[in-house]
């Protein structure tokens, strides 16, 4: 089940990660501006275990709540979380209920009626990247029922928008969950520095991400979608790439205290609130 589970979230995810750049300049996102040192979910998972990184069973969203969903924008955004999720526990001893998060995935594609068209629908978009329908695809596309209902080509993107739009907020929810989890870390100090180190790097980067998926956003009203809470998340994000060199310098068990760490998590953890609850 491991070993099936990892091929299937290498091959879903890794195509979900971007949007095709050519289909709509104004709603691109590639995968080397979202995470510029980590494009796929291969890099990810190595990335978590190269550096031990501790399961926290509180931060994944609960597997359980896709049966709470409703509405094409919510049940969107969390496919996008439950994605994002899998990186996570794939890449950590979660990997034992990974199984759960698929689940919840497929959860959400029946509800919005795109059983049969969602793994289409993620290939679509990255068609100018020439990659291939491979055998985890189509046994994906052979297990799930037929789609309920057709969507237009409008309603399939802004599906996948609200998709993204969730996928990339639960990655920005993972770091900073895991930046500020120092004090419950079994791991030896040396590992826990250069984790905290790098995992500051990566924050850092994600200011020009994120402008582009506010971009993505900024045509869709939504009572998941707060697009002030977005600009002031952008302009912190901002603060934090300027203040890298100085944060750097702070002693690792102090790095997850510098005031704009605390900050970035909170407006995410906001951000991220209003996709999950």
């Amino acid at each position: 089940m491991k070993h099936l589970l990892q091929l299937l979230f290498i091959s879903v995810f890794a195509l979900a990660l971007s949007v095709n750049a050519q289909d709509n300049k104004n709603s691109s996102i590639e995968a080397d501006e979202i995470l510029p040192q980590l494009q796929n979910l291969t890099s990810i998972s190595e990335f978590f275990k190269l550096h031990d990184v501790a399961y926290y069973a509180n931060i994944p969203n609960v597997p359980v709540k896709a049966l709470e969903y409703k509405g094409d924008h919510k049940i969107a955004a969390n496919m996008g979380v439950y994605l994002a999720d899998m990186v996570y526990v794939m890449g950590t001893e979660g990997y034992k209920t990974a199984d759960e998060n698929y689940g919840a995935v497929m959860q959400l594609a029946e509800k919005a009626g795109l059983d049969d068209e969602f793994p289409d629908l993620v290939i679509e978009r990255y068609t100018n990247q020439n990659i291939s329908v491979d055998s985890v695809v189509n046994m994906l596309n052979t297990a799930l029922d037929n789609s309920e209902k057709k969507l237009s080509a409008d309603d399939k993107k802004e599906f996948y928008d609200f998709m993204l739009f969730g996928n990339y907020m639960e990655k920005l929810y993972t770091i900073s969950s895991l930046l500020v989890k120092y004090e419950d870390s079994d791991l030896p100090e040396a590992a826990v520095a250069d984790l905290n180190r790098s995992l500051l790097l990566m924050m850092a980067k994600q200011k020009q991400p994120l402008e582009e998926l506010s971009k993505l956003m900024i045509g869709y009203s939504s009572n998941i979608v707060d697009h002030k809470e977005i600009r002031q998340l952008i302009k912190n994000y901002e603060k934090l790439a300027a203040s890298k060199d100085k944060i750097l310098k702070l002693k690792p068990a102090d790095i997850y205290k510098a005031k704009e760490i605390t900050t970035i998590e909170s407006e995410v953890k906001k951000i991220r609130d209003r996709i999950v609850k």
